[in-house]
């Protein structure tokens, strides 16, 4: 029986199913599921050599995971129906993986085509990118959540409950994010808030920017957040609540800046925004057990961020206004966060601007978090600019 209640969230009314906690525990492992796919991807990623050796590995990687994922749900699937018929179940489990091999397909032709012309430039400029893998991480997240349907179409059929049926079901547009957060930072309305979280709400990120962008409605958030059965997501608001006091009224604006940052995001969800200090110090466990031993907030007598020591000389250093470092060649680097405009780090090189400086420690693992870091602190540092010289 496909029995509804009803809620308000934004001057909305949502109308959600009975059963709507009880689906939620499947698809909140499901989600939960690919994240610490995509986190093992990763890794493998930063264990390559170059961009086209990481896409192979990712992908025969992603192959076993996937086997792994499909016994996983065939094993849930046997508790709910004993006899259930193996090869039928992995069969359909294949069909939802279709969107992945397609995309494998697309860049195998692309970089076939090329090798054939022998494109060198096309395949290391335009095939294997930055900007591909992100695209090939957020398509093996979405449809490794897919996966769960599978469990939950057979569940409606052995519970003979309509309710359970995939069009009865809320919350199931999550391949349609990427835009939808798109449209938020362009335009972050209610209603555009609303429609990120109808798509999914079982991501820390999604609620935590619904807090920062619509604060005077979080009475409303957690009575949603309860109805849906995320109530671990209401122990993330007083963290969000603590990054609202520490930047004030440029909450919304720097999570709108950020909402590509992952790094900010754990830190927001860890309470980590006391201060920038607490923050940092929460930033510093993110990094390599090869990389900590080198980081501290303490610089000779001065207090900082995040300080980069080697052999008692400070290699790198992040303060709340700029960074200073030691470039090779004796050349060094002491600007604001503004001033810079080219960040890279690889290799064991980190490039600010003109200036190469050499980073021996870092894992790569951290090239990434280090960016991610340095990124935060331009965007909260541009946003917070017009009111620290309108008070001077």
């Amino acid at each position: 029986m496909n029995t509804t209640h009803s809620l308000t969230l934004y001057g909305h009314t949502i109308t959600l199913p009975t059963i709507t906690q009880d689906y939620a525990a499947i698809r909140k492992i499901a989600a939960v599921r690919a994240s610490a796919i995509i986190k093992k991807l990763q890794l493998v990623e930063q264990n390559a050599l170059h961009l086209v050796a990481a896409f192979s590995k990712i992908r025969t990687e992603r192959v076993a995971l996937a086997t792994q994922e499909i016994d996983y749900y065939y094993s849930q699937g046997r508790l709910l129906q004993k006899d259930l018929e193996e090869v039928s179940f992995r069969e359909q489990a294949a069909v939802t993986l279709q969107p992945i091999n397609a995309f494998e397909q697309k860049i195998l032709t692309q970089f076939e085509e090329a090798k054939q012309t022998h494109n060198l430039a096309k395949i290391n400029d335009e095939i294997f990118t930055k900007a591909m893998l992100a695209q090939y991480y957020q398509t093996i997240y979405n449809t490794f959540i897919s996966l769960h349907t599978v469990y939950v179409q057979l569940a409606a059929d052995v519970k003979y409950d309509n309710a359970w049926a995939l069009e009865n079901l809320p919350f199931q547009q999550w391949q349609e994010v990427p835009k939808r957060l798109q449209v938020v930072q362009q335009q972050p309305t209610k209603e555009n808030v609303l429609a990120l979280l109808m798509a999914d709400p079982y991501h820390p990120t999604h609620i935590a920017l619904a807090y920062a962008l619509c604060g005077n409605d979080n009475e409303e958030l957690q009575h949603f957040l309860t109805a849906i059965g995320y109530t671990e997501a209401i122990e993330l608001l007083p963290s969000c609540e603590t990054a609202a006091t520490l930047f004030g009224e440029h909450n919304a604006a720097i999570h709108l800046a950020l909402i590509e940052n992952p790094l900010f995001f754990t830190l927001v969800t860890a309470n980590a925004f006391q201060t920038l200090e607490v923050a940092f110090a929460k930033a510093i466990e993110q990094f390599s057990s090869t990389l900590t031993p080198f980081l501290s907030q303490q610089v000779k007598q001065e207090a900082v961020l995040l300080a980069y020591t080697v052999r008692k000389s400070p290699i790198l250093v992040l303060t709340k206004t700029g960074i200073r470092g030691k470039g090779r060649w004796f050349k060094a680097i002491d600007t604001t966060y503004e001033k810079i405009n080219h960040c890279l780090i690889r290799d064991g090189l980190c490039q600010l601007n003109q200036t190469t400086i050499a980073v021996p420690h870092f894992e790569h693992e951290d090239d990434e978090l280090m960016i991610d870091l340095i990124h935060m602190m331009q965007a909260i540092t541009a946003i917070q600019q017009p009111s620290a010289v309108s008070s001077a």
